[in-house]
């Protein structure tokens, strides 16, 4: 392979549905080669050889001797080779991972020590080269028949040996890469070796945003045919006026290099998904067909299909094809197969429709990820995935941005996942300088054909991609040509601005939820389906909520996919034994995103785990929703809407209860929702009104029936809270009177309040209180004004221009306090101090009232925000309590952490938690636990004794095991160092999450705090005294 050449592949065979590895037809029709002798995998240990760059590789390498081999040592295949401590393992999101600065500052590629280039395809000379070996014996029964070797995923380029002889090279790592080996190999044992290359022209294709892997990442087999063989088909229901009236076109391929094979004929066979043969039909010999690709004789058959079981995602109905290939004796000499999803696809009156209904895309980017493997995930592995996707409610998956492993196709057509495959191809870090080079139009055009060609049978599959971030040019215009031309999907791509000769769909990345209504009165009338939005960066997802009510209100706005499915942490082993979750910078490698931690942006964790925003995420988009609906302005009432394809409501149980400041004082069952697919019913909700009283909420909650393969029978598909008729704003009469003395006195810079069972310290020298004591228990300590939060992913944004950029540059996050009055007064049973402050240079000022009692505090702030920022993260007070004060009980929103842009799956009601469940394990700490629209709190420790908080109106609280500053200077979850006790905050206000995107201040107006005055007013009283 030269250096500067565009090369993607020598001797590699032709892409086509993969090959089953099937010896009968029995194995054949239950798509099982487990007992075949016609496949022999190859995974396991291969002794494998490292060199610094290509050139170090010595020219034997291809033939090592036996003594050789056995001193090498020995690699997982497959696997990548930085999680085996070859290399290490680098992430980035645009810049390519060989740059380096040349001399003008500019990062080029450094071809050779000191000489840089900025011209693709250059390569770098440091190359990290890795040789891979592997013994096998040819089975017997082999001799006589072609031989193939299938690589599933080889990053990033490989050079193919066997037995010393070179065979052939690929580039497109996430592709199948077969070669036919038959003029290598001979009986007896044979020696393979795997030239792989970290850094090869194809890189300049594949700068995706993610960790960049290398080796033979996904599996190796080897396969026999007869020399007469099937090479390739394609299977296509096509469907009449009406759905019943369906066909199945089916088009085989003959190995036209084997003898005879004209005079071969097929014999298919098709059986429903509970097994029953519904079809077969055997063909006339393939040279009576016509002469067609490239002098292949292409046999076509059109076979009709009374009335098929559909495919969509909740009923997807699986058929079984097989194909037979029949020598002229009628013999079977060999014998494919693959599942057929009877659906259809297409764009109809501006939507893209699947079953000629409206498609409602509930998706999540997904890359090929695992915490411990990297880029090679197992198949239980993946299977857990796409589970959690279902039960997350999500319908759909963007493959972003390269093909994925065989199994994750067969496994969405096994469960019900659309898939939008895409293109391995992405040149973000050169923008889109390579897309208009004819120089690189066939590496473009055959990256596309070469997925289609493979992918193109699996019912799943409903859009093409043509890649992601390339800019756009002529070579996308090529292959959007040719995947129209061979095949009836639409296709979609983003960048340009999904140009119609390059989209059939308008497809863009995080749009504003006004440019979306902006679009929807525009002249372009394709589907709108966003291809990336929510950006699930930390403690992110704010707005997700709005996105589903426009997709409720505008036919043509389908959806989307959620960027993304789970976080891209990797583990990294520690001396005493713990596998904690790292990003980028973490490994000692040379080249790191300046955004390190932008790996970490999934709506769950590495290992699965739901963040707290999966809850706000299922509900939103689960399809079905209660909304309330008036007719002509007059008739009014709640509707049960049901957005499936095929099922009605009456697999889900329905079940509702009453809560009356906060308690449940009714609850029951809800029968009779059947509601037919995309239609809708009238609810009557059923509560007794005359139980009404304070504040009172009706639930509802929709759960499965039954098991289901993501889900076990109860498990939570919808919920939602209404207001009850009759219902009342929450009051609570927060009284501290008391009648027992209080004294007051001055001791320097400490304003001492004694009583009988009371010791409060007030600071006269930073303002607020310093300690407080009740009946010999200490309270809390450090109470001091907090404008600030440990910065999240969305407030870091991408440095410049960020919302944690100016309130670092204001000074929230170290705030000196400039004290300006201290007022203290004296009364019979009471103590009231009031205190001016100033931080910020005086742009931000609090005037604040302690009425202190025996039996609390009643504390009134005033804020005057004069700084010039579009919003302050929050206006509150945190308080410092020993750890023993571990019990929560609170009226407000939860169970789960919730803020004032996230909180629509988070009820009222009263809950209770350990303080150690509030904290939530984001993989670089940031603000986290917080809870919405407080009502009351009490904080206690196991005696009883502690706090009760109350408001003049809704708070926001959060209590964690550390302070706000531990959170915002620790890199990572092991990071935070020692507990410092509990650190209660009680905010007035508290700013949204945002999360549009992750590099832009996105946090809506209404969720923001900007400058102007406010107040608040919270008591304490004391609990358990």
């Amino acid at each position: 392979m030269g250096q500067r050449e565009i090369i993607s592949s020598v001797n590699r065979r032709e892409a086509h549905t993969p090959f089953g590895g099937y010896e009968t037809f029995e194995q054949a029709k239950a798509r099982d080669n487990s007992q075949s002798q016609a496949i022999l995998p190859l995974d396991g240990l291969w002794p494998f050889a490292a060199y610094p760059t290509a050139e170090d590789v010595p020219a034997g390498w291809a033939s090592p001797t036996g003594e050789e081999l056995a001193a090498l040592p020995t690699m997982p295949v497959p696997s990548c080779w930085e999680m085996h401590g070859v290399g290490k393992p680098v992430y980035t999101n645009m810049q390519y991972p060989f740059y380096r600065q040349g001399p003008d500052k500019s990062f080029e590629v450094e071809v050779t020590p000191g000489s840089f280039d900025l011209s693709a395809p250059a390569v770098p000379q440091e190359n990290l080269t890795v040789c891979y070996y592997q013994r096998f014996q040819l089975p017997a029964g082999w001799e006589g028949k072609r031989v193939f070797l299938r690589f599933g995923g080889v990053e990033t380029a490989f050079t193919l040996g066997v037995n010393g002889r070179e065979v052939g090279f690929s580039e497109d790592s996430k592709l199948d890469a077969e070669f036919d080996i038959t003029p290598y190999v001979a009986p007896g044992e044979n020696l393979l070796a795997v030239k792989v290359y970290r850094f090869s022209p194809g890189s300049y294709l594949e700068d995706q945003d993610y960790w960049h892997l290398h080796g033979i990442t996904r599996s190796v087999a080897l396969l026999c045919k007869g020399q007469r063989h099937i090479a390739d088909f394609q299977v296509q229901p096509l469907f009449g006026e009406t759905l019943e009236q369906a066909s199945l076109r089916v088009r085989v391929w003959p190995d036209r290099e084997a003898p005879l094979f004209g005079a071969c004929r097929v014999r298919l066979r098709l059986f429903d998904p509970q097994g029953a043969q519904v079809l077969e039909h055997t063909s006339k010999p393939f040279s009576q067909y016509g002469v067609y690709l490239q002098a292949k004789y292409v046999l076509e058959e059109t076979l009709p299909v009374a009335a098929p079981q559909l495919w969509c995602c909740e009923t997807p109905a699986l058929y079984t094809l097989t194909l037979e290939m029949l020598d002229e004796e009628s013999r079977c000499v060999d014998v494919e197969s693959c599942r057929v999803g009877f659906r259809e696809v297409r764009i109809q009156n501006g939507m893209l429709e699947l079953n000629r209904k409206r498609l409602i895309v509930r998706g999540a980017n997904l890359h090929e990820h695992s915490a411990t493997t990297g880029r090679t995930v197992s198949p239980q592995e993946l299977r857990a995935q796409l589970l959690k996707m279902k039960a997350l409610n999500f319908n759909a998956v963007r493959t972003c941005h390269y093909p994925k492993d065989n199994l994750f196709y067969d496994l969405c057509d096994e469960l019900g996942l659309y898939v939008v495959d895409e293109t391995n191809l992405e040149t973000h870090g050169y923008g889109g300088g390579l897309s208009d080079d004819p120089r690189w139009a066939q590496a473009y055009l055959t990256r596309a054909m070469n997925m289609c060609l493979r992918d193109k049978n699996h019912p799943c599959v409903i859009v093409w991609s043509l890649g992601n971030e390339s800019g756009v040019g002529a070579n996308h215009g090529a292959m959007y040509g040719w995947l129209k031309f061979y095949d009836n999907r639409p296709v979609q791509y983003e960048s340009g601005g999904s140009l119609p000769g390059t989209s059939d769909i308008l497809c863009p990345m995080y749009p504003s939820r006004d440019w979306v209504e902006t679009c929807m009165s525009s002249d372009d009338k394709r589907p709108f389906i966003m291809c990336e939005y929510a950006y699930a960066k930390s403690n992110s997802n704010g707005n997700f909520a709005e996105f589903w009510e426009l997709v409720r209100k505008y036919p043509r706005f389908q959806g989307g996919f959620l960027w993304d499915f789970h976080d891209k942490a990797l583990v990294q082993p520690q001396p005493d034994g713990s596998l904690p979750f790292r990003y980028a910078g973490a490994f000692g490698e040379d080249v790191a995103d300046p955004v390190p931690d932008m790996c970490l942006n999934g709506i769950v964790f590495a290992g699965l785990e739901e963040k707290p925003a999966a809850e706000e995420v299922k509900v939103c988009q689960a399809p079905l929703y209660l909304q309330y609906q008036e007719w002509h302005g007059m008739f009014g009432g709640y509707y049960l809407h049901n957005e499936c394809f095929t099922e009605d409501l009456s697999q889900l149980a329905f079940t509702w209860e009453l809560l009356c400041d906060g308690q449940v004082v009714e609850s029951g069952a809800l029968e009779g929702l059947r509601v037919a697919p995309g239609g809708q019913q009238r609810v009557e909700l059923p509560y007794d009104r005359a139980l009404v009283r304070g504040e009172a909420f009706w639930n509802l909650y929709a759960r499965t029936k039954e098991a289901t393969p993501w889900a076990p029978a109860g498990h939570l598909v919808y919920k939602v809270q209404l207001p009850a008729q009759g219902t009342q704003p929450y009051w609570e009469e927060s009284s501290i009177a008391s009648t027992q003395p209080l004294q007051a006195r001055e001791e320097g810079d400490t304003i001492l309040v004694t009583g009988a069972n009371l010791e409060l310290a007030y600071d006269k020298a930073r303002g607020g209180l310093r300690s407080c004591k009740v009946g010999g228990t200490a309270l809390f300590t450090q109470c001091q004004d907090r404008f600030y939060r440990a910065l999240t992913g969305i407030d870091e944004g991408q440095g410049d221009n960020s919302y944690g950029q100016d309130w670092r540059a204001a000074g929230l996050h170290d705030l000196r306090p400039q004290v300006e009055s201290v007022q203290l007064t004296q009364a019979p049973a009471a103590v009231i101090l009031q205190e001016r402050l100033s931080y910020c240079g005086g742009r931000l000022k609090t005037q604040r009232t302690y009425w202190i009692t025996a039996a609390g505090v009643k504390i009134t702030t005033q804020v005057a925000n004069g700084l010039a920022l579009d919003t302050l993260p929050r206006i509150g007070q945190s308080f410092r309590l020993d750890s023993a004060f571990e019990n929560l009980r609170w009226y407000g929103r939860g169970p789960q952490e919730c803020y004032a842009d996230r909180k629509s799956s988070a009820f009222v009601g009263v809950y209770s938690k350990k303080v150690g469940e509030m904290h939530e394990h984001y993989v670089r700490p940031c603000e986290c636990g917080g809870r919405e629209d407080t009502r009351w709190l009490e904080v206690t420790d196991a005696a009883g004794r502690g706090l009760r908080v109350t408001g003049s109106g809704l708070f926001h609280f959060s209590a964690l095991p550390w302070t706000l500053e531990q959170y915002d200077a620790a890199d990572y979850q092991d990071q935070l160092g020692e507990s410092q006790g509990v650190e209660l905050t009680l905010d007035g206000w508290h700013a949204g999450l945002g999360g549009d995107t992750g590099w832009t201040k996105n946090i809506h107006p209404e969720y923001r705090i900007p400058q102007g005055n406010y107040f608040y007013e919270i008591t304490l009283s004391w609990l358990g005294q």
